[in-house]
């Protein structure tokens, strides 16, 4: 069963005293919807493109850090991973390895890996799950 470990995370990040203009940038480069906000290694929160998109380009990401409701572990299924998202109404989850943060995982990238996987009507795997439980 594939984990969130071998999912490619999000792992731009900027930092607290950087301004919404260069996420923004930062965000458009790297074709990402959020960025995470880190203070000397310490996960803080995570601003969006939206949020960036309807900002003035001068103001600080710390005035519109979203603080993320829980945080998913490296080792945790994707289907959990998505049930909890699902609890949590979120959109974008930090995740992390013990306390190291390795990224940000999007719902919309766990929907996408559980249709690769799962039949949403039976939910039976599809082919490559069951390739991946074979090898």
């Amino acid at each position: 069963m594939r984990k969130l470990a071998d999912l490619n995370l999000n792992t731009l990040i900027v930092t607290e005293d950087a301004d919404m203009g260069s996420a923004l940038l930062s965000m458009q480069k790297g074709g990402v919807a959020a960025a995470a906000v880190l203070r000397k290694g310490e996960f803080l929160g995570f601003v969006t493109i939206e949020s960036a998109v309807l900002s003035e380009p001068n103001t600080p990401v710390s005035d519109f850090l979203r603080r993320a409701s829980a945080h998913l572990e490296a080792q945790d299924a994707i289907r959990s991973a998505s049930k909890k998202f699902v609890q949590q109404q979120a959109d974008f989850l930090p995740v992390f390895e013990g306390k190291r943060f390795l990224g940000i995982v999007s719902a919309l990238a766990l929907i996408t890996e559980l249709g690769r996987s799962y039949d949403p009507l039976t939910e039976l795997s599809w082919s490559d799950a069951l390739r991946d439980w074979g090898v």
